[in-house]
């Protein structure tokens, strides 16, 4: 589940553990969106980052 939080016109979300990210990302995502992949290298985002980046966009 992400929980999502809304300030200054920006939104930003957190993953709960064990949730399939990629998924719930996508789910939300709509055309113009940035997604920001941000933590510690020991979480393995940089392979969320590679499935985000392959995402089609339209």
């Amino acid at each position: 589940m992400l929980t999502t939080i809304t300030a200054a016109g920006l939104t930003a979300s957190k993953a709960s553990d064990g949730v399939p990210l990629v998924e719930e990302i996508t789910r939300v995502l709509r055309p113009g969106d940035v997604v920001l992949v941000k933590g510690a290298n020991s979480l393995g985002l940089e392979a969320v980052a590679r499935e985000l980046a392959a995402v089609p966009t339209s």
